[in-house]
């Protein structure tokens, strides 16, 4: 059964609530951080902009649930059903999700940095462009089944392979790059060809002047010759 509720305006915030029902709920920009939920449902819920940091929600169902944009900052989601839910955008930095069901979840552009995703289960999970930089993927599940297109995998541990060989096939990415803004990019991609083209001009200019002396010095040594003779 949903229970139709829009309390973004209810004060949830550590409250401690196990066990509890939010399937279906509209919680859009709501206060759940530091909430004690273990056992809870949030399956199907709309969680989107809100903030879960610090939550403790161990064995908790979000199952598609809409969590998009939500701050999950060292939230405790271990062992939790999070089947099919959407979490793109969200920031989940520290977060623990040990032995978290997330196959099919959506995590593209999500912050995952220093989470952990140890025994975690990612059959054909989405972290296209997700931050997972220095987290733990130890004994991951379904590694080989999810998507990593653009995802950043600099000094993950547990992976079972070189992360090198891993993104060369996957399409990911091992090293910390830095991020250049539009201005910074443009002028690297137009510094070559105007490199090239000053180079260019100034080998004909210098062809031309080697050309212009060589004729001179032939017409004078013809004139110098004539008047010998």
């Amino acid at each position: 059964s949903c229970i139709k509720l829009s309390n973004n305006y209810i004060p949830l915030a550590y409250s401690h609530a196990p066990k509890a029902i939010f399937s279906c709920a509209i919680l859009q920009n709501a206060q759940l951080n530091h909430i004690r939920a273990h056992f809870s449902s949030f399956s199907n819920a709309q969680i989107q902009y809100s903030n879960l940091l610090k939550l403790h929600s161990q064995h908790a169902d979000f199952s598609y649930a809409n969590a998009s944009h939500g701050s999950f900052i060292s939230a405790d989601l271990r062992y939790s059903n999070l089947k099919h839910a959407d979490f793109t955008y969200s920031d989940m930095k520290h977060a623990d999700l040990v032995g978290a069901n997330l196959s099919h979840s959506f995590l593209q552009h999500a912050q995952l940095s220093h989470a952990s995703l140890k025994r975690a289960s990612v059959h054909f999970s989405d972290f296209s462009h997700s931050d997972l930089s220095h987290s733990d993927l130890s004994k991951i599940g379904g590694i080989s089944s999810a998507f990593w297109t653009g995802a950043n995998l600099h000094n993950v541990s547990g992976l079972n392979e070189d992360c090198n060989s891993f993104c060369l096939r996957k399409g990911c990415k091992c090293t910390a790059s830095r991020h250049l803004n539009p201005v910074e990019t443009n002028s690297l991609k137009m510094k070559v060809p105007l490199d090239l083209g000053f180079v260019l001009k100034i080998l004909v200019t210098l062809s031309s002047l080697a050309i212009a002396t060589a004729s001179a010095f032939m017409i004078w040594l013809y004139l110098s010759n004539t008047r010998h003779s």
